[in-house]
């Protein structure tokens, strides 16, 4: 009976209503948990030790905040720990933190399922002595919260209509509306494992009334999905960059590439990625990358779809207008030559030193560009001789050079010429 109904006043106040936040704080705040502390009080004979770490008294603050599998599942998650800040011996600091002090960039939406699983694992260990690992335990809370937000959009589009809702399963306070600042960037990539070929497109707006752009690219096929959408965060940060916009909103729909910005010591296989999106970001003086749904970012799914269906290797930077509105991106996506179009692949000189400044290269009185000749398909890439950055063909992606601090090693077999001034 017990066990029912310390399990039943949690769940109703977390999960029955969770737009209904002060709810689950006053459960906390008010002391109705019944950990061995609470227990104690109320006169029940049990013993106040924490059965999980062996703490000398199991409180609500140390139940869901401090106790060691507790710690390591806010250090796993997607909220921000800070020593002294989160958490702290304060329940109320630690409640504080998890409602207004988490800054937007950061996905704090699963909190309250964090919450509760804790809460479960805590009472799986006490009445079955199982011991549950931390990092199943927090997928399961985001597992559970990202279905929940999924049956809220579904009820939502039953009850008014079908339509575009922004996702916020990973992303707190995410708004599309038309006030915001600086640019907005919808990028998204599309693979599949029959093709030769993988797309990559982005779409920007701008606050300040400029027309939109746009950009689609047709590369080597990637190895799964998920580096499809990691080349077109980069690709479209590229362009950001080369476009000097340095505001900027970054909106994906794949999940796994938010986790990966939010964590990238969890992915080791994108190691070379996150340290070259690292080195992208800090380009920009404002920054944010945001999940949002499918139906919300179908001008980038569409640019990366008619990108990878092309028959030739494309990577193109085209003016929004309404013209290239009634092409509709036309499957011959190569046959849109539009006024003003750059071709990313043969830049012009002066746009290559504008992006390679931009990009806080070493000067040296003997720095240089350079065409820089691959050894698999014998294109020629601009390359500065003091470059910070990993360059890789745009034609095979194979990589050319790498940073040496100084100046740049050149991969066995490349050839380079010096440039002119």
């Amino acid at each position: 009976m017990w066990v029912r109904q310390q399990k039943k006043i949690l769940w109703v106040g977390i999960l029955q209503n969770p737009d209904n936040i002060q709810s689950n704080r006053a459960i906390i705040q008010h002391g109705c948990v019944p950990v061995t502390e609470n227990l104690r009080k109320r006169g029940i004979d049990c013993d106040t030790g924490c059965a999980r770490c062996g703490a000398p008294e199991e409180t609500i603050n140390h139940t869901i905040f401090q106790c060691h599998p507790a710690r390591q599942i806010w250090a796993l998650s997607q909220i921000p720990t800070a020593m002294g800040i989160f958490p702290t011996e304060s329940n109320f600091a630690n409640l504080d933190h998890l409602f207004w002090r988490i800054p937007s960039e950061f996905d704090s939406s699963a909190f309250p399922w964090i919450i509760w699983y804790i809460w479960k694992a805590r009472n799986e260990k006490i009445f079955e002595n199982i011991d549950t690992d931390p990092i199943e335990v927090l997928r399961l809370a985001e597992k559970e919260a990202q279905l929940w937000q999924s049956a809220q959009v579904d009820l939502h589009n039953k009850n008014h209509g079908s339509v575009d809702l922004v996702n916020r399963i990973r992303v707190r306070d995410v708004s599309l509306e038309s006030n915001y600042s600086g640019y907005r960037c919808f990028v998204d990539g599309s693979w599949k494992g029959s093709d030769k070929f993988s797309g990559t497109g982005w779409f920007c707006t701008s606050s300040n009334g400029e027309p939109p752009t746009m950009g689609a690219a047709n590369l080597r096929r990637s190895l799964s999905p998920l580096h499809a959408e990691v080349e077109a965060l980069l690709w479209a940060m590229k362009c950001m960059i080369g476009a000097d916009n340095q505001e900027v909103a970054f909106f994906t729909d794949c999940s796994d590439l938010v986790k990966m910005v939010s964590s990238p010591t969890e992915w080791p296989a994108f190691s070379v990625y996150l340290e070259e999106f690292q080195s992208d970001r800090e380009e920009f003086s404002s920054f944010s990358l945001s999940l949002i749904s499918r139906r919300a970012n179908t001008k980038a799914d569409n640019l990366a779809r008619k990108g990878f269906t092309s028959s030739k290797n494309i990577c193109r930077l085209i003016p929004y207008s309404l013209e290239s509105c009634r092409c509709r991106i036309s499957d011959k996506l190569t046959k849109m030559v539009l006024q003003n179009d750059i071709d990313l692949l043969n830049p012009p000189a002066e746009l290559e030193k504008r992006k390679h400044k931009l990009k806080r290269l070493v000067q040296s009185p003997n720095s240089f560009f350079m065409d820089v000749k691959c050894q698999g398909c014998f294109n020629m890439t601009t390359v500065f001789s003091h470059s910070q950055t990993v360059v890789v063909c745009g034609n095979c992606q194979t990589l050319l050079c790498t940073p040496t601090g100084g100046k740049a090693m050149l991969t066995e077999g490349c050839s380079f010429r010096k440039k002119g001034d």
